[in-house]
């Protein structure tokens, strides 16, 4: 039983981090693409945001790796996202050998394990 109960919040936090995981990826994306996209509108000499990152930027601004430092942010993003879901997919694959023991397994030890936190007195 405690063991079920620990598969199914294990999922839960796993489908939580990666519904997280995702929104913060999109965000991620959508955000470089609009930062990229204005410096691209705003100064037409530059054709690329790999270029903006080698031109002079007007004081008190300064295009460093802003556009490398954004696409390696996302991209290890996405990496984690990759593997949360590896992660989830252990666990389902858990749950599903569980709940196969569960059918299979002695109700014996089911009993057992529950009886020192329900407090069942035993059957004889």
């Amino acid at each position: 039983m405690w063991g079920t109960v620990s598969l199914n919040m294990s999922l839960g936090v796993c489908g939580l981090l990666l519904f997280f995981l995702l929104v913060s990826g999109c965000i991620l994306k959508i955000g470089r693409d609009s930062l990229c996209f204005s410096v691209l509108h705003n100064t037409p000499s530059i054709t690329s945001c790999e270029d903006a990152e080698n031109k002079t930027w007007a004081h008190p601004y300064t295009g460093n790796q802003f556009y490398t430092g954004l696409y390696s942010t996302e991209r290890s993003m996405w990496v984690s996202f990759f593997f949360w879901v590896l992660i989830t997919a252990v666990v389902v694959i858990q749950r599903r050998q569980s709940s196969r023991l569960k059918v299979w397994g002695d109700d014996e030890w089911s009993r057992a394990e529950t009886e020192p936190f329900l407090h069942r007195p035993r059957q004889r």
